[in-house]
């Protein structure tokens, strides 16, 4: 017995050091609550579909905070979701001020705005695939110049590797898929800024269609498989779910953890099995499947893809660490805007953030400061708005000039 109160002590104790982030914000985000309304975290950490707020019941306006009050009108008034939100507004308008009202009622007398650009070369990719045979040297010449202007990121390799195997080409396909199988889902927001919910439903109808010709290639079974796991845990939605149940692999713990042992399929695809793991068993678990698999043995290259997985946990060997951070630092400290935040939330590990200090002096300031700067100008800059002020909310920074940018 004395044996095992040791071994919770130690357990707590490794809870204790991994405080950069909590187990939900990985694993599945809760929904959280206001004084006026409870949130899903879908509204911001973009899915592929939204949910809806709902207002408390019998709500008295003057016994909400008014800027809760605002956040939660000025969402479901943004994505025109269904849940009494103009009842509520009409109750409480005169709780709010004049400017607010007015930037909820403007929603409707603005121009809707343009598709993201990623987002509509990605459907126009879709429905080519759909139409056209891309084994015709012309048509693969255009989808090809057609995928090299969109960033890296999941939509590229989902088209990138469907096209390779519509080629025949198994190595360049599980190139692509290991791709997205490994991002850390928080990335997927810079990538995808949704205006819509109509938006949302297009994008998921094109992902669903490439993911379903995907796992119908038998040779690419194992990898297909993995890829429908993904989805499912990213798009939080019932089809991709009950294909795993149709093609029957609703794998079991067990069953996961020899999976993830593999050199092929498990190991390669680290970042993967660490989101699987840590789901379905003790985060210890996953953190040490991180731990034992995370080092030169298996990992020489392109080691910053891995970077998101250092904001829970550390490789052991201490040469490989450093050389880990080294490569971190070198390749997101000029990148875009993911991996800016990315530095941020990896601040708390000291030699990352001396090398930032060494690099721009900016990184001395305090981790919140330094948060709160970037959802500040994230909004400033009018890019990915919701996530933005979903954060800001969550830091504390309650102000509803940042709603201006709307």
């Amino acid at each position: 017995m004395k044996t095992f109160f040791l071994f919770l002590i130690s357990l707590n104790t490794l809870f204790a050091q991994d405080n950069l982030i909590k187990k939900e914000e990985l694993f599945r985000l809760k929904a959280f609550e206001t004084t006026a309304a409870f949130f899903t975290p879908n509204i911001s950490y973009k899915g592929f579909h939204y949910e809806k707020i709902n207002f408390k019941k019998d709500i008295i306006c003057q016994q909400v905070k008014r800027y809760d009050l605002f956040f939660a009108l000025f969402y479901s008034a943004r994505f025109l979701i269904d849940n009494n939100w103009e009842q509520v507004f009409k109750k409480c308008q005169d709780y709010l001020l004049v400017k607010e009202k007015k930037a909820i009622s403007g929603l409707f007398k603005e121009k809707k705005k343009s598709r993201n650009a990623t987002l509509l070369t990605f459907h126009e990719l879709v429905k080519t695939f759909k139409e056209k045979p891309v084994k015709k040297f012309k048509i693969r010449k255009e989808i090809l110049q057609k995928i090299k202007t969109m960033p890296n990121g999941l939509l590229r390799s989902l088209a990138e590797g469907f096209l390779a195997l519509k080629l025949s080409n198994k190595a360049w396909a599980h190139k692509e898929i290991s791709k997205i199988i490994n991002t850390n889902f928080t990335k997927v927001i810079f990538e995808i800024d949704l205006n819509s919910e109509k938006e949302a439903k297009l994008l998921l109808e094109d992902i669903t269609f490439l993911v379903n010709e995907i796992i119908k290639y038998k040779e690419n079974k194992d990898i297909g498989n993995l890829l429908l796991h993904y989805m499912a845990l990213l798009s939080d939605g019932e089809n991709f779910k009950n294909k795993i149940n149709e093609k029957d692999v609703n794998w079991s713990l067990q069953e996961m953890r020899v999976l993830a042992k593999d050199y092929t399929y498990g190991i390669k695809n680290l970042g993967f099995w660490f989101y699987m793991i840590g789901k379905r068993a003790f985060k210890q678990e996953a953190l040490t499947y991180f731990t034992d698999f995370f080092n030169e043995s298996f990992f020489k290259y392109k080691l910053s893809r891995y970077a998101w997985l250092l904001q829970y946990g550390r490789p052991l060997d201490p040469e490989f660490r450093a050389k880990f951070y080294r490569s971190v630092v070198a390749d997101h400290m000029n990148s875009g805007i993911y991996s800016q935040y990315l530095l941020i939330r990896l601040l708390e590990i000291e030699e990352i953030k001396s090398e930032l200090v060494k690099k721009d002096p900016y990184y001395k300031k305090p981790p919140f400061s330094l948060k709160r700067n970037f959802f500040r100008k994230l909004v400033k800059s009018g890019k990915y708005l919701d996530f933005a002020i979903y954060e800001l909310y969550l830091l504390g920074d309650r102000d509803s000039k940042v709603f201006q940018s709307y």
